[in-house]
């Protein structure tokens, strides 16, 4: 006779001809896993959420008014790698700072590390203090731990420390940065001093006090743009020592230093005709030409002086500023609701492992009482199913 195969309904009527194992099986593992659940401590997780205070960005912002029509390429903002922001998630998530928060609320003991304290500390700690910027670009703070007074404690004392970490950063950025502008500074005024000198000097020896008023322009336009050409390579060499804008911006920079060099080569050489005032400066007679160089690199310190006073005065008010980096938002208050375990969630999760694996066990059952044993094996859970009917009482 040929076998008929096993229709939906057959398989049905399997799980129903063993359902009393099946739900005996299920109510016990149910009572297992619930008094397990009760056995695994409860967590709690305490919340913080801080903004990053913009005047906290300092030197970006130095930058920008150094650079003011090139704000655009340095990329002050959210984008910018070395923002506050950016700069604040940094420290929430070193190692610095997660040292200090172990060694305060000795969570060595806490953690119950006995073998390579401090790296495994250091591990499960991080799993439990996480930081993240939100849609928004504000900073989440979370904390979980046993004790809920004693998370939304080390909430608090970390953004405490970090506020603190990120305002001696901001203020060796700002000195370092101060000191730069300070050498220009004293630089520029000695260099004005000396070319000031450099045009009397001349003036004494010629007699030549007057230039025609076509190549004074001439000479204002060649002063403004190494003005601006000195700034700009000042602002390189800054951002180079710093380290503060990403390598496409920095490029850009470059390539505008380049265009301003060929920019003042064209008017020195006379190939640029954009206006009638530009005059080659190679054409002029010996002590015109003399004192157009005389006066011209009198014109450019005092524009350079002109354009470094202003950032240096701005350096020393940066480096005084005593502002809070971090607002908070959301303070951390002790959470009255458990984060862990979810006892429900797991008790289902577990029920429903176990239903698949007892649904699987019953069609194996099924299969041995159907068909004799043809190996060892066969055998042997031939007898398995023989004990579970007997324990469980089953008839069939």
């Amino acid at each position: 006779m040929e076998k008929r195969n096993k229709s939906f309904s057959d398989y049905i009527s399997i799980l129903l001809k063993w359902k009393k194992f099946i739900i005996i099986s299920l109510i016990l593992t149910g009572l297992i896993t619930t008094g397990v659940t009760f056995l695994i401590p409860e967590k709690y997780q305490a919340t913080a959420t801080v903004m990053v205070s913009s005047s906290s960005g300092g030197l970006s912002a130095q930058l920008s008014g150094m650079l003011s029509d090139v704000t655009s390429l340095l990329g002050v903002g959210k984008s910018n790698s070395g923002s506050p922001v950016d700069r604040m998630l940094s420290i929430f998530s070193s190692r610095s700072l997660k040292l200090k928060l172990i060694g305060k609320f000795n969570l060595i003991d806490y953690y119950e590390v006995t073998k390579y304290k401090l790296d495994k500390t250091l591990k499960r700690f991080g799993e439990d203090f996480t930081s993240e910027l939100d849609e928004n670009g504000m900073i989440r703070l979370s904390c979980i731990n046993k004790n809920p007074r004693l998370a939304a404690e080390i909430l608090s004392y970390a953004i405490q420390q970090a506020d603190s970490m990120n305002t001696f950063l901001a203020k060796e950025k700002a000195k370092a940065y101060r000191k730069f502008i300070e050498v220009r500074y004293k630089k520029a005024i000695k260099d004005l001093q000396s070319a000031e000198k450099s045009l009397e000097e001349f003036q004494k020896q010629t007699g030549l006090y007057v230039l025609p008023d076509q190549l004074v322009i001439v000479l204002q336009s060649i002063a403004q743009l190494e003005s601006k050409l000195y700034e700009k390579q000042m602002a390189l060499e800054l951002v180079q020592s710093i380290g503060d804008v990403s390598e496409p911006q920095l490029n850009a920079l470059k390539k505008e230093v380049d265009l301003l060099k060929q920019q003042l080569n064209d008017i020195k050489t006379g190939k640029s005709n954009k206006s009638i005032t530009y005059y080659p400066l190679k054409n002029l007679p010996k002590d015109f030409r003399r004192y157009s160089e005389v006066y011209r690199e009198f014109e450019l310190q005092k524009k350079i002086l002109e354009t470094v006073t202003p950032i240096y005065e701005q350096a020393l008010m940066d480096e005084q500023k005593d502002l809070p980096a971090v607002v908070i938002l959301d303070k951390p208050i002790i959470p009255e609701l458990k984060y862990s375990p979810k006892k429900a969630q797991i008790i289902i999760l577990v029920e429903l492992l176990i239903l698949l694996f007892l649904i699987f066990v019953v069609y194996e059952g099924e299969n041995s009482l159907d068909n004799p044993p043809r190996n060892l094996y066969e055998e042997y859970r031939a007898k398995f199913f023989n004990v579970i009917i007997k324990v469980f009482r089953l008839k069939f």
